[in-house]
């Protein structure tokens, strides 16, 4: 078992809605609006980190909204709202996030109350480091399976191919699916790279954010488990 600590992270919330916005473009203001009632209580938002995009093509257009000094973002288009936090490192930060989509959530509400979700994947990026001193994460990946595919090298010199881990789950029962890659920092020899996502479907078994990210919370730990890393950070 090797350990791991988790540096930062990166996370990406999309919720995909059931059928386009179609009142986007007209009410792309009253967006915006809600957005700063919505967020400004508790998170400060200038004028300055909003803008409306249009264009003559429904997916053009779009309202954004810039947090946290350009560490975070929320995006509504006509196909979804996204929210992107950035250099996540505590577990606090990870809490706001979840009070962020939360209002995002209340933002479509006031002002898309029209608009369903159909579908919401919740996509973290994991930066972690190996501990100890001069070793290689490839060194671990590389014992636990081969991989998949072999490339013949031999016209590209001193080329070496490195391991990774792809591992990808689906429950069309409960309806929701998650996919893992694993690599290993080609800048970083003890670093190891970590995305995922997990894909819930509205009408799913998996329902609520609470719940998605308690879930998502298990998959990680169970990835863990099974590539034989302990994991200290966030994830708990």
């Amino acid at each position: 078992m090797a350990t791991t600590s988790l540096e930062w992270m990166n996370v990406t919330y999309d919720a995909e809605f059931a059928s386009p916005a179609f009142d986007l473009p007209t009410n792309n203001t009253s967006v915006l609006s809600a957005i700063y009632e919505t967020f400004l209580p508790q998170f400060r938002i200038n004028s300055r980190d909003m803008d409306v995009t249009g264009g003559n093509v429904l997916s053009d257009v779009h309202v954004r909204a810039s947090l946290f000094n350009g560490n975070g973002s929320i995006d509504i288009s006509a196909d979804k709202m996204s929210l992107v936090f950035n250099n996540l490192r505590t577990e606090n930060e990870l809490l706001t996030c979840q009070r962020c989509v939360l209002l995002g959530e209340e933002v479509l509400n006031k002002s898309l109350p029209a608009v369903r979700i159909g579908m919401v994947a919740i996509k973290p990026t994991l930066f972690l480091e190996l501990d100890g001193e001069d070793k290689d994460i490839g060194d671990h990946l590389a014992q636990l399976s081969a991989p998949s595919i072999q490339l013949d090298l031999d016209e590209f010199g001193s080329a070496v191919q490195y391991p990774g881990l792809n591992v990808e789950v689906s429950n069309p029962q409960e309806r929701w699916d998650a996919l893992f890659h694993a690599f290993r920092d080609r800048m970083k020899p003890s670093s190891l790279i970590l995305n995922c996502q997990a894909i819930y479907q509205e009408d799913g078994a998996v329902r609520g954010l609470g719940n998605r990210v308690d879930h998502l919370k298990r998959l990680l730990r169970a990835f863990f488990d099974s590539a034989e890393l302990e994991l200290e950070g966030l994830t708990g």
